[in-house]
């Protein structure tokens, strides 16, 4: 009776560890299957922006979401695609329908979304209803999505005017929460949409209020920090905090992904993410100064 209660006992040990690892490859499988291919639409805040480079440059390549992003995730996977602009708020519309276009021609495995929405509801000449109506217009597009997606939402971002903002583009705050709740609602009927909280990311870093991201906690008083000057935009610091946002967001919405996916060592990722920025901003070709394009022609 005792040997066939330790051969029982033994039997389903077995199994255990065999089930056991076999989820363990199971969540490895669908952990590098969901970052193999991320890709990146939206306004300044993905594609990287700050006040002293309005035309790019080596500054900027700095702030580009996609570094950070790229270095916050460990499994293997190809360079983050970035599309959309700092000129976004131009033609929103049409730069919005580009860049649902291009990532679909990308057949990502995930799409980070974070800014994606702000400018169907920020903007000059816009009523309360058309704002309304452009960011219903701006989630039927992401529809044609059917990739895991965390998608941005809307800050209410007062603290920016007359520092990046003017008063005619900032919506009534009503407008905001209701576009926000919209999101939530949209977003709940989809399983492959989770909902990053940019709203209060902003608000605790305009307040100078604690924020705590995974295990990091900015205490009161130095959440500041994580934007830049215009209280609009990100700081580098801001940029490892977006990228590990994204990730939790992922976890929160996929609990097959492993949390071992990312690193959530955020000053490594800092470390990480700007040497990858500087590196890719030496290899692009460089153009020639006006004095010497002119000589070049003569």
């Amino acid at each position: 009776m005792k040997i066939s209660h330790l051969w029982f006992s033994t039997l389903v040990a077995g199994f255990l560890i065999l089930r056991g690892l076999a989820l363990a490859e199971e969540q490895a499988e669908h952990t590098a299957g969901l970052f193999s291919r991320p890709v990146l639409i939206g306004a300044s805040v993905s594609a990287g922006f700050t006040k002293s480079e309005l035309f790019g440059g080596k500054k900027t390549a700095a702030y580009q979401l996609k570094h950070y992003l790229d270095a916050a995730i460990l499994s293997d996977h190809e360079p983050t695609e970035a599309f959309g602009g700092a000129l976004f708020f131009m033609s929103p519309e049409k730069t919005g329908g580009t860049c649902v276009e291009k990532a679909l021609a990308k057949n990502p495995t995930l799409v980070v979304a974070i800014d994606f929405l702000f400018w169907c509801c920020y903007g000059e000449g816009m009523t309360p209803e058309q704002r309304v109506a452009m960011f219903e217009k701006r989630l039927t597009l992401l529809e044609k999505l059917d990739a895991p997606m965390v998608v941005g939402d809307l800050p209410y971002a007062a603290a920016a005017v007359d520092r990046m903002l003017s008063k005619e583009q900032l919506p009534p705050r009503e407008i905001v929460d209701q576009c926000n709740k919209r999101l939530r609602e949209w977003s709940t009927a989809r399983k492959n949409v989770a909902v990053l909280d940019l709203s209060g990311f902003m608000a605790a870093a305009v307040a100078n209020r604690s924020l705590k991201v995974r295990d990091h906690v900015w205490a009161e008083g130095s959440s500041r920090a994580l934007l830049q000057g215009d209280l609009l935009h990100p700081s580098h610091h801001g940029c490892v905090a977006l990228a590990a946002l994204v990730l939790e967001a992922v976890l929160k919405s996929s609990p097959a992904v492993s949390p071992d996916c990312a690193c959530w060592d955020l000053q490594k990722v800092y470390t990480v993410a700007l040497a990858s920025a500087q590196s890719e901003f030496a290899a692009q070709p460089k153009q020639p100064k006006q004095s010497e394009a002119k000589t070049t022609t003569e």
